[in-house]
């Protein structure tokens, strides 16, 4: 795992990555119902982390993210409100991997989607006895809700029938197993006629917090 250095240098980075963050793109806004900004300063990304290995943001970097995530809500809910119509806004902070937490906002028929975007599980987590609890007192100014994302895998995709050998065939198997050994849950649905098992695979799990 590669080494992060020059603190001050990402510090200042973030910071101007905040600046530019703190006004919504009110016509993107107006035309596709939803607007969001995500944390995208080198190395924290997903790409340069998958490939260069690079560690999860920590300490004060973990810190100064996560408050400038809450300077932009707090800058976003002045602004949504000014625009006078119901609106949808959250921070979405993700664990383990920080660099995925995002503010999201959403006004008419986007508002409910994102409200239903994540899984609820039966068993409800208080952000007080996480981690996060420790990086910041500024989280106790938020209501907090706990969630799961997921991702889905279709099994009715990997029948024998969908590969031209068997060795694509066994490999893709492969795959699959490996992959349900991660915790998921099961649902089926109807799809062209067709009855399907679908794997929801927990991908992480995340905070969304507003005011």
């Amino acid at each position: 795992m590669k080494k992060i250095r020059g603190n001050k240098r990402r510090i200042k980075q973030i910071e101007n990555w905040k600046i530019g963050s703190l006004k919504i793109d009110v016509d993107y806004l107006e035309k596709t119902n939803k607007d969001y900004v995500k944390f995208r300063v080198f190395p924290w990304n997903p790409i340069a982390i998958s490939i260069h290995n690079y560690p999860n943001p920590k300490g004060k970097i973990r810190k100064k993210i996560i408050e400038s995530f809450f300077d932009i809500y707090e800058s976003w809910n002045i602004q949504l409100k000014e625009i006078g119509k119901p609106f949808y806004l959250k921070v979405w902070i993700f664990e383990p991997d920080i660099y995925n937490s995002q503010v999201v906002c959403a006004i008419n028929d986007k508002i409910e989607y994102y409200e239903n975007i994540f899984h609820k599980p039966e068993i409800e987590k208080n952000i007080a006895k996480s981690e996060l609890d420790k990086i910041s007192k500024r989280i106790n100014d938020f209501n907090w809700s706990f969630r799961v994302e997921e991702y889905p895998i279709f099994e009715n995709e990997y029948l024998r029938e969908n590969f031209t050998s068997d060795k694509d065939y066994l490999e893709e198997q492969k795959w699959l197993k490996s992959e349900l050994k991660k915790p998921y849950r099961e649902i089926k649905q109807v799809r062209e006629g067709i009855t399907e098992k679908i794997f929801l695979i927990k991908a992480s799990e995340v905070w969304l917090g507003e005011k």
